[in-house]
């Protein structure tokens, strides 16, 4: 989702009508309704068709960032049909115009895109104490000028997610500036979708911005097979079949054949986890074809592959009115399934915090930034090439002290460590729950030594409870093992709580547990289980008064997940010691509230988390996360 922080009056430069995120989600889908309804399953091409004498862009962006809009916003520009073309990709605001001495055309056309701000609000008994802002950081400066902890923000501050439009204008439709698409370099040709001159090219010939895409897939993708009589996406074996390339007529129909079905495959419960079971016809089968076709079009568009074909078009079609009298009742279908295929191939371009995908970065290598998309332009270059050999070296002589250049049989070297890395897949947990997924973040299976998360917290914040979730979580696709010993494994108090929070399918036959009083029996058991819970560490140590976490958990075992947790005393020193509560690779803090329904979780230290550590807070009581900058149903998870 486009996320704009306003000011305390309007978002700059971004005047436009307050909207209700309903009127937005009814204008969005009354705008794809009207173009399928007008379609009516045939083909038209929306532009010259001469205007592939000299290329065209598929993604629009905006000309201030030159990022990519994303998500249902490309829908919007494309005034509701995915399929379109742009002669300009650029859009501007009419500031950012006036900023760079342009002009508008006469007749340029309005093109109304969404973006969502936040409005932050502080009440308080004494009027003079209140403050209503657009700015975050004046908000938290407030609340210390006041005496408030910032930590308690989402408690003390009324969030309010703002959904609004604002007008853009296309380059076309814009005079007096240069936009230089004649001198784009490879890397922005990817970026913008460029789709060559068609005289440059052959209609059967490969596309290498497509294989690289597919090249730069996720190691965990799913198997693509050649051969079969069709293209279809099997979940039970997690494989892609295809009919061999050579049997499409052109190169555009089997890469976008291909991403439709590699769109369904992120859906495998290893992945992003989508419902695959659907019955024809439903709106479950209705709403997953019209995420793969999103998505199939939005890697289409990276790739430059235009469809303009009657066949592609009236398939596309097909996948529409599938789902156009859902869209009438489900205002919000549109929407969601744009977010979906955004995510869907946000996974398989494995984009990075600025969403660039990784095969930017081996376009930029293989071509030097002299990389063009043409076909036959690629074919020329590589042709130009030289293939350097690489000669034999002789391994040197341990007393003659001579380095081998680029050395790769020094196996502590930087560049063989590189080298093996190449090839390395690395493995991650399959956390069930969706809420703490995103709260524990990737957290890696280490092939060397283990890792250890630590959770800390006073009597009563809710630490146990916590463990009881995780233990949910991690034993629908893991042996856990629950070292319980502040509470017994036999207690009433035990079982309340695991009653109350074993709730996954496989949670009782996965999960063994132990209340143990001889140090001996610990080695056992971790040898024999993936994911060790230990309650608490203080309790464990008067069995040991020498345990350490970084000595004896962690670089001792490889390949386990620990989680141990520490009580605080009332003045906030650690029970069990403060060197181990500090060892671990993630460490977790309990927020404790007079509410115990407000107890939350926070992250101190993450060394597998990519999001905002101070944006991430879960709720003990309902198990979900508290976001401290995006909060409402709403608008959850929708990508614009």
């Amino acid at each position: 989702m486009d996320y704009i922080e306003g000011n305390t009056v309007d978002v700059q430069g971004l005047n436009a009508p307050l909207l209700s995120p309903k009127e937005i989600y009814q204008k969005i889908t009354d705008t794809i309704i009207k173009f399928v309804k007008e379609s009516k399953g045939k083909w038209q091409a929306d532009w010259n068709i001469n205007a592939l004498d000299y290329g065209v862009f598929i993604r629009p962006t905006s000309y201030a960032t030159k990022k990519a809009y994303r998500g249902v916003n490309v829908i919007i520009l494309k005034g509701g049909n995915p399929l379109a073309i742009f002669k300009n990709p650029y859009f501007l605001t009419l500031d950012q115009i006036e900023s760079k001495k342009g002009k508008l055309k006469p007749k340029a056309e309005e093109h109304e895109i969404v973006y969502f701000t936040s409005l932050y609000k502080f009440q308080h008994a004494q009027k003079e104490k209140e403050l209503t802002t657009y700015k975050k950081k004046e908000m938290l400066e407030h609340l210390k000028t006041h005496g408030y902890n910032p930590k308690h923000f989402e408690f003390l501050v009324q969030i309010i997610p703002i959904l609004k439009e604002y007008v853009v204008y296309n380059g076309e439709d814009i005079k007096g500036i240069d936009f230089k698409l004649d001198n784009l370099t490879a890397v922005e040709k990817a970026r913008l979708g460029y789709f060559p001159p068609q005289k440059e090219r052959k209609e059967n010939e490969r596309n290498p911005i497509a294989d690289l895409i597919i090249k730069n897939f996720p190691k965990n993708s799913a198997k693509i097979v050649h051969g079969a009589e069709g293209a279809y996406y099997t979940p039970k074996t997690d494989i892609v079949s295809m009919p061999d390339y050579k049997t499409f007529n052109k190169s555009e129909s089997y890469y976008s054949t291909l991403f439709h079905e590699m769109i369904h495959s992120t859906g495998h419960k290893k992945r992003i986890n989508r419902s695959l079971q659907n019955k024809f016809g439903s709106v479950g089968y209705a709403t997953e074809e019209l995420i793969a076709e999103f998505g199939a079009v939005f890697l289409s568009a990276q790739a430059g592959i235009l469809w303009k074909t009657q066949k592609s078009h009236a398939a596309y079609l097909k996948n529409w009115l599938m789902t156009l009298q859902f869209m009438g009742e489900d205002h919000k279908l549109l929407m969601r399934s744009a977010t979906e295929a955004q995510k869907a191939v946000d996974y398989l371009l494995q984009v990075n915090e600025q969403n660039e995908p990784k095969f930017y970065s081996a376009i930029a290598e293989e071509s030097k930034q002299t990389f063009t998309v043409g076909v036959e332009e690629v074919a020329r270059s590589r042709e130009k090439k030289s293939v350097k050999q690489i000669p034999q070296l002789a391994k040197p002589s341990p007393k003659s002290g001579v380095k081998v250049p680029g050395n790769l049989t020094n196996k502590n070297s930087a560049e063989y460590l590189r080298e093996q890395r190449k090839h390395k897949i690395v493995k991650r947990y399959d956390i069930a729950d969706k809420d703490l997924a995103i709260f524990l973040g990737d957290l890696e299976i280490k092939p060397k030594e283990s890792l250890v998360a630590t959770i800390a917290g006073k009597q009563g914040s809710g630490k146990t409870r916590f463990a009881f979730r995780f233990i949910d979580a991690l034993a629908q696709g893991y042996k856990v093992a629950h070292i319980t010993m502040e509470e017994h494994r036999d207690s009433n108090v035990y079982w309340e709580k695991a009653d109350l929070y074993f709730k996954g399918d496989k949670t009782i036959s996965n999960t063994n547990i132990y209340s143990i009083e001889d140090i001996q029996e610990l080695d056992k058991i971790i040898r024999e289980h993936e994911v060790i819970v230990i309650d608490s560490f203080a309790k464990l140590k008067e069995l040991d008064s020498k345990l350490e976490i970084d000595t004896h958990l962690r670089k001792k075992y490889d390949g386990k997940l620990f989680l141990v947790v520490f009580q605080q005393t009332a003045d906030g020193k650690m029970r069990g010691g403060s060197k181990s509560a500090f060892d671990g690779d993630c460490i977790y803090y309990v927020e404790k509230s007079s509410d115990y329904k407000k107890h939350f979780v926070y992250i101190d230290k993450h060394r597998y988390q990519s999001r905002n550590l101070e944006e991430l807070q879960y709720n003990i009581y309902s198990g979900k996360l508290n976001f401290t900058s995006i909060v409402d149903n709403e608008l959850e998870e929708i990508e614009f």
